[in-house]
């Protein structure tokens, strides 16, 4: 547990493509079980359920730090700057560029900067 508050609580050091992932994708299913969950009991009109509704929210507000965090991690692996972050908001090709270079392609051990 020591070594997970680091991880997910700082913008400092760099994590490999399996922590990454192991990360995203717990994230990725808690997000997708709690999405579900909003159409559960949801209105005859189609409306969400509010409860989970605001449940599903608290919890993106909540992990929005541990996220980036993570992001600028994988960058630092890459050896680039965590402010690469932004490229996500470029439209069509940021998205696609952040996860070949986060999620594809391995780390840079050779001259990497941002070694701890």
């Amino acid at each position: 547990m020591n070594n997970l508050v680091p991880i997910l609580f700082s913008f400092k050091g760099r994590i490999n493509r399996t922590v990454f992932w192991t990360f995203e994708g717990i994230w990725l299913v808690v997000y997708l079980i709690l999405l579900g969950l909003t159409r559960v009991g949801a209105g005859e009109d189609g409306s969400p359920n509010l409860i989970f509704s605001a449940i599903l929210g608290l919890f993106v507000l909540v992990t929005l730090w541990p996220l980036l965090a993570i992001q600028v991690k994988r960058w630092h692996d890459r050896n680039k700057s965590g402010w690469w972050c932004l490229i996500g908001l470029v439209p069509c090709i940021g998205g696609i560029w952040a996860f070949i270079e986060c999620g594809c392609l391995p780390g840079i051990d050779e001259g990497n900067r941002f070694n701890d």
